[in-house]
Parts: C-alpha cells; sequence; structure tokens
C-alpha cells in the first residue's frame, strides 16, 4: 500500500493574537476545525494542532455531554484541553503530519539547534492517548504542561442544560481532571501520567514543569460514569439516569496502570497491530503520484483545477476509512455528527446521532471498504436503545394512529425519530401537534436498512436471526400500522420529506416519496427474509397483502421522481435546491430504481439535475453516492471534484459549514460505489468509472454475498478481476464481454454466461482469478 499522509509545513494557525480559539467566535477561522488533525480510538477523540510555542491538545469524550434542548442548545462537550508550553517561536525545517497508514500524528521541527519532535497516537487496544516527545540533544527538552476545563464561566440559557463543574490538578508527575455535569449527573475524570526519562519533573499549582529532559512520554487515559444499557434510554428523568452506574475513577485508574506495564515502543506496537488489521484490507490505486506537497497546497490547487490530483483522490477515499476506525469501535461509542471530535460547549446540532441521513452516511462505508467492525458501535448503541423505541411505537400509534391502534397488549413493532444522543432517542411524531416534525416514520426503516446491509454483506446465519430480521420485522411491523387507505393506496398518513419546507415551514403530508419508498423496501426485504426462515404468521400476511399497493415511485410532469404526492411540477413543494435529495432514497441506499428500471433511472437523473449539484458537503457527497448508482461516471466525477473543491478543509475534514464527519464518510462510500457495485443480484466492476481513471485497481472491497474483490483496470475496462469468496456463494458478475481464462488455484474454472451476466460456482475460502 501506498503511504498516505496529511502533511503541513506550518502549525496550525491561530485565531488570534491571543490564542483564543477556545471561544466559538469565528469557527471557520478557528485552528480545531480547519487546520488540526485527528486521531482517536472511539473512546475518545484528540485533535492534534502541531504548534511550537504552545502546542494544543484538544480531547472528546462522546458520552460527555448536556442535555440539550432542540438542535442548538446543549449536547456533547469539550472534555479538556491540554497546552503544552515550550516557546519555540523561530524554528526551522517544520512539518507536521498525519499518517493515515498508522493513525499516528507527527510535528518536527528545528530550533536552536536541536531537533524535536512530538509523536501521539490513540491505542483502541489498550484505550489511552500517547504522546513521545524528543530532542536529538540530550536534556535539552523543556516545556510546562497544563489542561483546562473549559467553558464553566458560561450561563447556560436552558434550565435542562445543567451546569459544569471542573477542575485540573498537578500531583508529582500526574495532572488529574475532574468534575460533574449536573444535566445527567455525570462525573467525568482524566488522568495524564507523565514520564520523564533523564529530566526533572517540578510540580506546581498551575502546571507540571518538565526540565532538561531528552525523552519524555505522556499517557491519558480519561471517562466517565457512563454506561451503554437500555436503562439509559427508558429512564425519562435525566438526573436518574446514571443513578446505578459506577463512577470513573476506577476504570480510569486501572486502565492507565495497565498501559504504564507496557514501554512506549511496546504501546506503539499494539496499537499498530490492531489498527493495521482494520485499515490494511482495502487499497485504491488511481497512479496518483504524491510529489511531497502539502496538504494544504495539493486542496489549494485541486480547488483552482491546476492540478486534479488523483492522489488526493486516493487520500480523501482512505481518510474516511480512517476517521471512521477511529471514531466507532465495539464497546465504546458510535459516531455521530463530528465522530469523535468537538471542542464546544454548544456544538451544531448537538453533535448528535441524527437518523434521517447522517448516522446511515457515517456506516455506509463500513461494509462496503471492509471495516465491518466499526459497525459494532452502534449495533450495540441501537439494542440499547430498542426497548425505549418499542415504547415509542406503541405511543406513537396510539396517538397518531387512533384508527389504527388495536390496544396496549399488541407488539407495534419500534421506531425512532431523528435526532438521538448516547442518552435519548427522538420519537418520529408529535400528536400534540398533530405533526411528525421534518421526517415521516421511514426514518426508522432507513435506520433498518443498515442491517439489512449488514447481512447481505456478511451473509452471517446469526446475524440474520438474531439481529437483521427481529429488525427489520419490528419495523416492517411499525409501519404497517402507519397506513392509512386512500384512493386504492396504503399511504404514510403523517408523512415528511427529511429537513424540507413549504412556505416556510416543515411540510406534513400523506404518502410523500421517502416514507412510502422507505416502506416498501422495508416490508420486501422482510418478506424476502421470511421466506428464507419460514415464517408466515400474521404481521407477514399483513404487509404481503399491503406491499403491491404502496405505490412508492411517482414519476412527475417535469419527469422528476415526486417528492410529494400532490406535486405535479417539480418544486411546487418545497424547497427547489434542497440539500436533501429524500424522494431518491429509492435508488440508494434502497433498489426500487435500479438497471431493469430504466424510466426510473432517467427520472432520477432529472430530479438531481433540477436538484442542482451545489450543497452542503455532506449533501454533496450524498449526492455523489446517487449518481454512482446511475452508473454515470462523468458525472460522479463531476460531483467528487465539486466535494473535494467545495465541501472539504484543509485538513480534509467535511464542511457543512461547520465540519461534519458525513460528508467524508459518505464520501468515501461514493468512491466506493464508483468502483464496485453489487446491489441488483450481482457484481458489477467500475460501473461508474469516469475517463479520468482510466487506469487504475483497487484491492479488498467487499460484494454483497461476502465476496473481497480486486481488480485491476485499463482504458477503462477491467483487465483482471480477483473474487475471493468467504462463504462459497454463487458468483455472478457483470461483464461486457468473456474472460480469456478463469482460475482457482491454477486450474481453470468452468462458467456460464448469458446477457453479459457471468456465473460460476465458488467455495469458502478460495480465491477466482478473472482475467480478460
Amino acid at each position: 500500500m501506498k503511504d498516505y499522509v496529511l502533511k503541513y509545513k506550518e502549525p496550525a494557525p491561530l485565531c488570534n493574537e491571543n490564542q483564543s480559539d477556545i471561544d466559538r467566535s469565528d469557527n471557520q477561522n478557528d485552528g480545531w476545525e480547519k487546520w488540526a488533525l485527528p486521531i482517536g480510538n472511539s473512546y475518545m477523540g484528540v485533535m492534534v494542532f502541531g504548534r511550537t510555542v504552545t502546542e494544543r491538545w484538544q480531547f472528546t469524550e462522546n458520552s460527555f455531554c448536556r442535555p440539550s434542548h432542540g438542535c442548538r442548545e446543549g449536547g456533547l462537550n469539550n472534555f479538556v484541553e491540554v497546552y503544552l508550553d515550550f516557546h519555540h517561536d523561530k524554528v526551522e525545517n517544520f512539518q507536521r503530519s498525519l499518517s493515515l497508514n498508522d493513525a499516528i500524528t507527527r510535528v518536527q521541527y528545528d530550533y536552536e539547534g536541536v531537533t524535536y519532535s512530538r509523536d501521539c497516537f490513540c491505542s483502541y487496544k489498550d484505550k489511552v492517548f500517547v504522546s513521545k516527545i524528543s530532542a536529538s540533544k540530550k536534556q535539552t527538552l523543556n516545556f510546562t504542561i497544563s489542561g483546562v476545563t473549559p467553558f464553566l464561566e458560561l450561563e447556560n440559557t436552558y434550565e435542562v442544560s445543567g451546569d459544569k463543574t471542573g477542575e485540573v490538578k498537578y500531583i508529582s508527575n500526574e495532572m488529574i481532571v475532574k468534575g460533574t455535569m449536573s444535566g445527567y449527573q455525570l462525573v467525568y475524570y482524566g488522568k495524564f501520567h507523565i514520564q520523564n526519562i533523564d529530566g526533572e519533573v517540578i510540580t506546581t499549582p498551575e502546571g507540571i514543569n518538565i526540565k532538561q529532559a531528552t525523552e519524555v512520554i505522556i499517557t491519558a487515559s480519561l471517562g466517565t460514569n457512563y454506561q451503554l444499557k437500555e436503562s439509559i434510554f427508558l429512564e425519562k428523568d435525566n438526573n436518574k439516569k446514571l443513578v446505578d452506574s459506577p463512577l470513573p475513577y476506577e476504570k480510569v485508574e486501572k486502565c492507565m496502570q495497565n498501559s504504564l506495564g507496557y514501554s512506549y515502543d511496546q504501546l506503539l506496537q499494539r496499537h499498530l497491530d490492531d489498527y493495521h488489521t482494520l485499515f490494511n484490507r482495502c487499497e485504491l490505486n488511481l497512479y496518483g503520484e504524491d510529489d511531497d506537497i502539502s496538504t494544504d497546497d495539493l486542496v489549494a490547487t485541486y480547488r483552482s483545477g491546476f492540478n486534479v490530483s488523483q492522489y488526493l483522490e486516493e487520500l480523501y477515499f482512505q481518510y474516511g476509512r480512517y476517521l471512521l476506525i477511529s471514531s466507532s469501535r465495539k464497546n465504546a461509542y458510535p459516531a455521530n455528527l463530528q465522530g469523535t471530535w468537538n471542542r464546544y460547549h454548544n456544538p451544531p446540532w448537538t453533535a448528535g446521532i441524527w437518523h434521517n441521513i447522517n448516522v446511515q452516511m457515517n456506516y455506509w462505508p463500513a461494509l462496503s471498504t471492509n471495516v465491518k467492525e466499526t459497525f459494532d458501535a452502534y449495533l450495540d448503541y441501537f439494542m440499547a436503545y430498542l426497548p425505549r423505541a418499542k415504547e415509542q411505537a406503541k405511543f406513537y400509534v396510539k396517538h397518531n394512529m387512533p384508527e389504527n391502534y388495536e390496544g396496549d397488549h399488541v407488539d407495534y413493532g419500534w421506531c425512532i425519530g431523528t435526532g438521538a444522543s448516547p442518552y435519548h432517542i427522538g420519537n418520529c411524531g408529535s400528536p400534540l401537534e398533530n405533526r411528525v416534525g421534518h421526517s415521516g416514520p421511514g426514518t426508522g426503516a432507513f435506520t433498518a436498512q443498515l442491517f439489512w446491509d449488514l447481512y447481505q454483506f456478511t451473509e452471517d446465519e446469526r446475524i440474520l436471526k438474531e439481529v437483521t430480521y427481529p429488525i427489520l420485522k419490528g419495523m416492517s411491523t411499525f409501519l404497517s400500522y402507519t397506513l392509512i387507505k386512500q384512493d386504492g393506496k396504503y399511504l404514510t398518513k403523517m408523512s415528511a420529506s427529511p429537513e424540507n419546507r413549504h412556505k416556510g415551514v416543515h411540510h406534513t403530508t400523506v404518502g410523500c416519496g421517502f416514507d412510502q419508498q422507505m416502506t416498501y423496501e422495508n416490508f420486501k426485504n422482510t418478506l424476502f427474509l421470511a421466506d428464507k426462515l419460514g415464517d408466515d404468521g400474521p404481521i407477514i400476511k399483513k404487509i404481503r397483502n399491503l406491499i403491491d399497493k404502496l405505490d412508492p415511485v411517482q414519476v412527475g410532469a417535469s419527469g422528476q421522481i415526486k417528492e410529494y404526492r400532490e406535486e405535479t411540477y417539480y418544486s411546487e413543494y418545497g424547497d427547489p435546491l434542497h440539500r436533501h435529495i429524500s424522494q431518491l432514497v429509492c435508488i440508494h441506499p434502497l433498489t426500487i430504481v435500479n438497471s431493469s428500471t430504466p424510466e426510473y433511472v432517467d427520472a432520477v437523473k432529472r430530479t438531481l439535475d433540477l436538484r442542482g449539484d451545489e450543497s452542503t458537503g455532506w449533501a454533496i457527497a450524498h449526492r455523489l453516492n446517487v449518481w454512482a448508482r446511475t452508473k454515470d461516471g462523468e458525472r460522479s466525477y463531476k460531483i467528487l471534484l465539486s466535494l473535494l473543491r467545495k465541501g472539504t478543509l484543509t485538513n480534509l475534514l467535511d464542511t457543512h459549514t461547520p465540519y461534519q464527519i458525513d460528508g467524508n464518510l459518505g464520501g468515501t462510500a461514493g468512491i466506493a460505489e464508483m468502483l464496485l457495485q453489487s446491489h441488483e443480484g450481482y457484481i458489477e466492476v467500475i460501473p461508474a468509472i469516469p475517463g479520468r481513471w482510466h487506469k487504475g485497481e483497487f484491492k479488498g472491497l467487499v460484494a454483497r454475498g461476502n465476496f473481497v474483490v480486486d481488480a485491476k483496470w485499463e482504458c477503462c475496462e477491467p483487465k483482471e478481476i480477483t473474487v475471493s469468496s468467504n462463504k462459497g456463494n454463487r458468483a455472478v458478475i457483470k461483464s461486457n464481454k468473456m474472460p480469456k481464462t478463469i482460475l482457482c488455484d491454477d486450474k481453470y474454472v468452468s462458467y456460464s454466461y448469458n446477457n453479459s451476466h457471468l456465473t460460476f460456482e465458488t467455495e469458502v475460502g478460495k480465491k477466482y482469478i478473472l482475467r480478460y
């Protein structure tokens, strides 16, 4: 694999001369969002600024939240800011970098004849942050480390937000961070251990001074009294959600002591062994060259059109995989709107876990780009909130659909609204206001689709029986109660196309495209699995009777996929240039529209043209995925250009504005869709390849059926395809011509070829090489 490195020749700039970038006064000029480099292990996230006078490390822990009031007040909070005062103001040969291959940041420069370096990483295996700070000459390393728990002085606008306390103490060679957040009765605790190899440690009330050292190792562990469990979501009183949770002191201390049992080199190797297991599975080579250009210059020249770098496109693809690995691992936290990085008191949209597109985009690349384990964090989160989601479904039907309510003893499945956090999930309707908010019941089906894909990609029987089928069946149960009969069709009674407005208000209607399409696909997938498992119970009979009366896709007079049933011409209702393209879920991530429905594909393209390419970063990434599904390589590439030029900051983070991680992860998923698709019952290599990528190769992308696919192509035509079979399924590959050979273990494989589809049997663990 190539080296993929974000690199810069200058430190992250300051907001102003007073280094007041803790204050959210101008987030576009804040080095946190645009310049700092992210590392993380899902237990914590750290933004590394790479400064030489005063270095700044900003720490986030995703359970460290205030109760939210709407989407503007409260949410994830800044855990601690750490400052290292070096006072190196005139340095030479400066460079800072983030290695995606190794998940390590490095700062290196010369000052007064000495080379100083700082390496930082977050170890998932040991649950710690580790930094090695060293000097090339003995006993020339001098600095002070101190910490700040920010936002203690801010008054909360809403009573529900809670008050924050915090303090930083320095004891011997350790910095202790601790405090409370009253909104959830949250207790937080962090410890920073400073190991001075050969110098002097002087502890003061203001910080820890390191004198005349050669090498210093800093290790950090942090946590709260949060525990992911069902009672968190079932308990309605915020003050009682954590009542039975143990305080964080013991687990933080234990984690620290375990890590101190290893040398720095051992901790580093343990980190690399774990990280490489995931990151190294997938490669993309578009034959772009790393010409030793700093990443900010690379982005700038790409924006100008002067140098459309295929290396930057490769780097961006792998950056998304890196961010997902760094922010979503089992037994930790799922990725939120900002992954696992936040320095705000009131982060944008609370840095929540939002379910009407954002969390779905976060996990679109998990399966296709071969980092399935990153989805485990969301799966655990889902299972914890599921009992609450079942309560909400019963409440929704009882109050919003009284004509369909059959009594308290009935199972109504589960439902979820848009907003969520580690402490709550949102409702998908408000009976008091007779509306569904800005997103309809299809939001839950949008979420359930993730679990359908989980089974499709893995074909794991345990996942089928214990996860996917119960989740899809539960969602189908709920959706079946949200329908009313109208004009011979069954339509979602209280329906909304996510976040779109008509005449200034969120438009509540009946049977909009988003809800109807989501309901149809969830019913279809549930019935498929029911047949597979031999389930023909009452709910299966019910949805079998309903599915053909849903009318999920309609084409309007403008040639568009209709967003609302009541529209005739495009944009009669809603914003014509809205960032969401919710009426197009029918083609992605769903499969209602596909190659066998060319008239619908044309309507999708027409809708995309009318909606426009320009939007926020994540919405451009969404458009990229949809265009890739139309198999239009040139238009897909045009959208990718726009994403990198207009939706990407100098540290390659996506901007809404402000920064949101779903744009990065959705962008990576979109590139994967351009390279490999498998949603139509067959594997298709380079289905949306642009002329700029006329030659290239990838390794380790995953197709449904649990096939791992490698491919090489020239002149936009496959030259070699390798299919590794993990389940022994029959392989079906779309191919415009027959291969010269198919080999397995150097033996010829028999196959059939019909209507551009090549079919052959496979065995578990075998590789099949197709050469053209």
